[in-house]
């Protein structure tokens, strides 16, 4: 049977939530690279810090998976290493090759099961990420609390800033 357009649909946003959890994963693990290379509380300046970060967040999916791998557990680097194929074969090859399953609904719903396991993997993988971010933070003192202060504070200044800002577009000069 042809598929319907809501069964596409379906097939979209089970995409969308598997890209998007490797997304996650991906900065997760950019975090635990980071983290881990900072020493104890005052071992560090803020520019090195920050040279840290931008260059986990300036590598790709691969490149931060080889990064973190001295951190991660021994068991846990395997799956992590997968989950580097996962993320490009669903940004390079998945619709490529799989594109005309969408016609049938036995096709569409054969892709969404497949799709969500991909999550449901990603999800794990990024639980056990976290897990090992967590010690990190507390030990140089990120604790939740620190991050909701900073958060409420750029919400007061973004909320500040938006009400003395004006609404009417800049005008261009030439």
């Amino acid at each position: 049977m042809e598929s319907t357009s809501d069964e596409v649909k379906e097939v979209y946003v089970q995409f969308g939530l598997a890209y998007c959890y490797s997304e996650v994963l991906h900065r997760r693990l950019c975090n635990l690279y980071a983290l881990s290379m900072i020493p104890g509380r005052g071992g560090m300046t803020r520019p090195r810090m920050e040279e840290h970060f931008a260059k986990a967040y300036g590598s790709t999916f691969g490149r931060i998976v080889q990064l973190v791998q001295p951190v991660l557990p021994e068991q846990l680097w395997p799956r992590v290493a997968t989950a580097t194929d996962l993320r490009n074969y669903l940004a390079n090859r998945f619709w490529f090759e799989r594109v005309h399953l969408t016609t049938t609904s036995q096709g569409a719903g054969e892709l969404c099961v497949d799709l969500t396991g991909l999550t449901e993997t990603l999800q794990v993988l990024n639980r056990e990420v976290e897990s090992l971010v967590e010690p990190y933070r507390i030990r140089l003192g990120f604790t939740g609390e620190v991050f909701r202060e900073a958060a409420e504070k750029n919400l007061l200044s973004v909320k500040l800033g938006l009400q003395t800002t004006s609404t009417r577009a800049p005008t261009i000069r030439r």
